[in-house]
């Protein structure tokens, strides 16, 4: 009897095949998703530096200059010193109040002097000085005589009320001039305890100039 030789047929496999396609596509997935993800991330960065930048710009920004709002504050602060130079008496005039007066004078001319060049802090500086300066009155021990600290800052501030004077007040040259002359009163070899009289007369100057600065500064913003 004959033989029958019978292959088995191959199977394909199927299986593996459909594995094969669910790994690509599992791969193709995650190689998108974190695509994607570095876009929204990059695209969120982005975003986070324009707005950092813009509001750096914002805050960097110069507000606008309020007329109104300076010409009060201005008034107030001359005001605060008017009335300090009105106050104080010549026996008052201690370390202490020396200091604060000189504070509120250079506060004053800082006031009178952006108004006028609309907050662009002209004498600002110089004005500073003159606080830090005046802050040496109330150490126990300082390298300079006091006397020699109050004739120093007097001097500048009445500078600052000249150069004011020059720019913007035509016609006080006298009253400015009087200023530096109370200022130059101060005598730097003598004990300051002893200058109460030029030290108040040398306030009562300079209290007496920004009093007809401020009027003039009202007389004009009404015009």
């Amino acid at each position: 009897m004959a033989e029958l030789n019978v292959e088995k047929k191959k199977k394909t496999p199927i299986g593996w095949v459909i594995l094969g396609i669910v790994v690509i596509a599992l791969v193709i997935w995650f190689v998108a998703s974190d695509t994607d993800e570095i876009q929204d991330t990059a695209l969120f960065d982005q975003e986070q530096e324009q707005s950092t930048e813009y509001g750096q710009e914002q805050s960097q920004a110069v507000a606008p200059y309020d007329a109104n709002r300076s010409r009060t504050e201005t008034n107030s602060t001359v005001q605060q010193f008017i009335t300090f130079a009105e106050e104080k008496s010549s026996d008052d005039m201690d370390r202490q109040t020396v200091q604060e007066g000189i504070t509120k004078l250079s506060d004053a001319l800082k006031a009178v002097a952006n108004e006028q060049t609309q907050g662009q802090g002209t004498w600002e500086g110089e004005l500073d000085q003159i606080k830090q300066d005046a802050n040496q009155l109330q150490g126990e021990s300082t390298a300079q005589q006091p006397s020699t600290i109050v004739r120093s800052a007097f001097s500048s501030a009445a500078n600052v009320i000249q150069n004011i004077q020059n720019q913007y007040y035509p016609g006080l040259e006298n009253d400015a001039s009087d200023v530096m002359d109370a200022a130059q009163e101060i005598d730097d070899q003598q004990m300051a305890s002893e200058q109460q009289n030029e030290i108040k007369s040398f306030f009562e100057e300079a209290a007496d100039v920004l009093e007809k600065m401020e009027e003039r500064s009202q007389t004009t913003s009404i015009e």
